[in-house]
Parts: C-alpha cells; structure tokens; sequence
C-alpha cells in the first residue's frame, strides 16, 4: 500500500453542502460563502481534509 492508498482511506469525504455545514456546526449559507471565495470540492466528493487544510489557511488571512 503506498502514501497515497493510505491517505485516501483516512479521508472523510461528504457529500452535500449540508453535511459540511453540519459537520462544521456552521449554516449552509456560510459553506455557500466558502465555495464562492474557494472552498475546495464538488457536488458528491468534499474532502474533509482538504477542507480542514483550506480553513487553515484562510484564518491565517486577515480577510477571513
């Protein structure tokens, strides 16, 4: 098994809006917000670790 496989395999990966919001305890309007200024994933395939990583980032921006 390489890096890849065993990343992959720890990746929660939702599948709506809603659920981001939920998970996050945020309103669905603010995960709209996040997808318009780059909030990474798709309709069916939102990585929770590319969320984590890309909220990291974006509270380390003065603008968040």
């Amino acid at each position: 098994m390489n890096d890849t496989t065993k990343q992959n395999e720890t990746d929660l990966r939702l599948r709506t809006q809603a659920e981001v919001a939920a998970f996050f305890n945020v309103h669905r309007r603010t995960v709209c917000d996040w997808v318009s200024i780059g909030m990474p994933g798709k309709p069916k395939n939102y990585s929770l670790r590319a969320i984590c990583q890309w909220i990291a980032i974006q509270r380390r921006n003065v603008n968040w």
